[in-house]
Formats: C-alpha cells, sequence, structure tokens
C-alpha cells in the first residue's frame, strides 16, 4: 500500500516520522507545506489543497496528522467512489486517535487504522456499521481476499440486511468454522452471497465475491492486439461458465509468425 503521511505542525512532523518508521516500507512518504518539508526534510508542496487532485490518485492511502475537517475539505473535491477512492485516515498530533473517514472496507482504511492501533497505541475509532455490529463486511472481505464484487448495489443490500438478520452464504471453497457474523451456510433464498469462480446465482438476488484466481493459456501470433487477447480471453471464460473477473493472468509463449 502506498501511503502518504500529511502533517501542519511541529508534534504532527514528529508523529509522522514515527509513524513511518512504524510501518516500516518504502512506500510511506511524509508530505507537508514548504515550512515544515524543509525543516524536516519531507516532500514540500508550496499549496497541500492545489495539489490533493495529485496525492488523491497517486496513493493508495492518505493519513493526515490534522484535524478531520481540515481533511474534508481538502479530500471534498476529489472524491470519486467507495471503488475508486484511496483510503483516508486522520489522527490527531498527540497520537491518541486514528479515525477512517473514507473508504473503510474496499479501500483499506479500517484496516490500516487497526494497524496503526497496534503500531502506535492511537485508538482506532472504526464507525462503519458492520464492524461496529461484529457483523460480516463483504466489501471488507473482498479487498482482504483478493476478491471482485459484482455488483456494489448488492453490496450495499447485503451489508444493510445482515445488520438486522442472518444472510446466506455458499461458496465454491471450504467456509470457516463458525462463520463470521450474520452469516449461514445455505444455497438457496431471496439474497445471498455465492463466493467462486463460476457465473452462479443461488439466490434470487446473488451477490458474487470472486476470487481472483484463475490463469488461462492463450496461444497467440507475436504482435497480435491487446484488445484482441483480451477479448478472447473473456469469449472462452464465459463460454465455460466463469466469471471473467475471476481471472488473475493470461499466459503465452506465442507464436512467432
Amino acid at each position: 500500500m502506498k501511503t502518504a503521511i500529511l502533517c501542519f505542525s511541529d508534534a504532527g512532523a514528529a508523529l509522522a516520522r514515527r509513524l513511518r518508521d512504524a510501518l516500516d516500507d518504502d512506500c510511506t512518504e511524509i508530505h507537508s507545506t514548504e515550512k515544515f518539508a524543509v525543516k524536516y526534510g519531507f516532500i514540500p508542496h508550496t499549496s497541500v489543497k492545489a495539489d490533493m487532485g495529485g496525492l488523491f490518485s497517486a496513493y493508495d492511502a492518505l493519513i493526515f496528522i490534522s484535524a478531520a475537517g481540515i481533511a474534508v475539505r481538502e479530500i471534498a473535491p476529489h472524491l470519486k467512489s467507495k471503488t475508486e477512492d484511496p483510503a483516508v485516515l486522520v489522527m490527531d498530533d498527540g497520537s491518541k486517535y486514528v479515525i477512517p473517514i473514507l473508504s473503510g472496507h474496499i479501500g483499506g482504511a479500517n484496516a490500516l487504522a487497526r494497524k496503526i492501533e497496534a503500531l502506535t497505541g492511537a485508538k482506532a475509532v472504526v464507525t462503519t456499521a458492520t464492524d461496529g455490529a461484529g457483523r460480516f463486511s463483504c466489501d471488507a472481505w473482498a479487498t482482504e481476499h483478493n476478491c471482485a464484487i459484482s455488483s456494489i448495489r448488492l453490496a450495499k443490500e447485503v451489508s444493510a440486511a445482515i445488520l438486522t438478520r442472518e444472510i446466506p452464504v455458499f461458496s465454491e471453497f471450504p467456509l470457516p468454522e463458525p462463520l463470521p457474523g450474520g452469516l449461514f451456510p445455505c444455497a438457496s433464498g431471496e439474497l445471498g452471497i455465492y463466493i467462486g469462480i463460476r457465473t452462479a446465482s443461488p439466490f434470487e438476488k446473488t451477490l458474487r465475491l470472486i476470487p481472483r484466481i484463475v490463469t488461462l493459456g492463450v496461444g497467440c501470433r507475436k504482435g497480435t492486439p491487446e484488445e484482441t487477447v483480451t477479448g478472447a480471453v473473456n469469449a472462452i471464460l464465459q463460454q465455460n461458465g466463469i466469471d471473467p473477473p475471476s481471472g488473475k493472468r493470461a499466459a503465452s509463449r506465442g507464436i512467432d509468425k
């Protein structure tokens, strides 16, 4: 996960450095205004607000060490959708709290907040309803297990329903025991979750969580256009009842003719 930490005070700068060291990876960078960037060796910005569009698209996660209101105002013009937006979190410069405010599940903000909690002791304040109720979160689970989500609309419907009742789940793969809160094994019903690579719909309304695990061997001539290969791969998958999003890679030795 490529992460940008943004800070705007001396205390924030100290926490940013501590957090970067705790995360211990090569994909975490610290950004600040020119004043603090020069003082502490961070990436400088004449105007963080003016540069936010670039930051928003370049990083998987943004951690603001600031008031929540500052973060909200900075990111607001750049919001697109829950499947596209990066994770955004806010920390106070006293390192008491870390709060995911955007893309908690699909973007991984909730998981990152819990990681920061374990590393720094800051309390993770997670406000998504399924997490608060201890219920299964289909979009968080899909992200954790590298699964495509067949329908964001149905994912929202499942997330709302699972707060008040049990939801059936049918899987091509072994399910954990016990199941996460809100699920029970079943292959029929009005609304349910299917986990697998097939274009199956065992429920009247089926949310498919599709593992990206399929490798397809394709013979092709050298120089074949990418769109031709993509079209052929999708056609082969569909002809065999396999959901195209399950495709992880296509491999070919090629034919040099």
